[in-house]
């Protein structure tokens, strides 16, 4: 009878899974299904049940598919947590050898995340400036960032 079905787990586990529903019922019982002949369809019904249906014991317990695993890529160790201070005071030092139009820029940027945002930022501060200009100081401070990391 286990044969035919694929349960996802081993026959054993079916087997015994089966058996431990069997054992919990009263010897009456057992025994009126045997004499009735309904027995068999009794333990088929069972196995069917486990294999089918989404939220028995025996799902829970063998045909975990997919189970909640801890998102690794987002866990931060504590050197990476360290390491990514230490990087950040390095920045901050490193931007404060810049000159001062390069650092208000690069820190507006690194708020902003837009080239476009900054400019609007320094207008309204009262600073007339293109945007190609404002592009062109920033590229400048990433150049001397770069070349101050090397």
């Amino acid at each position: 009878m286990l044969s035919k079905y694929d349960a996802g787990a081993g026959q054993q586990d079916l087997k015994s899974e089966l058996f431990l529903i069997l054992s919990e019922k009263p010897d009456e019982f057992i025994v009126e299904l045997h004499e009735k002949d309904h027995l068999y369809f009794y333990c088929t019904r069972i196995i069917q049940n486990f294999i089918f249906q989404k939220n028995n014991q025996f799902q829970r317990t063998y045909r975990k598919y997919f189970s909640e695993l801890p998102d690794l890529e987002h866990e931060e160790t504590k050197q990476d947590k360290i390491l990514q201070e230490e990087m950040l005071e390095r920045l901050e030092e490193t931007i404060n050898k810049l000159n001062e139009v390069e650092q208000t820029v690069i820190r507006l940027y690194l708020k902003t995340g837009s080239v476009k945002q900054v400019r609007k930022e320094l207008i309204e501060k009262g600073g007339d400036i293109s945007l190609p200009h404002v592009y062109n100081i920033l590229s400048n401070a990433k150049k001397n960032i770069l070349l101050q990391w090397k």
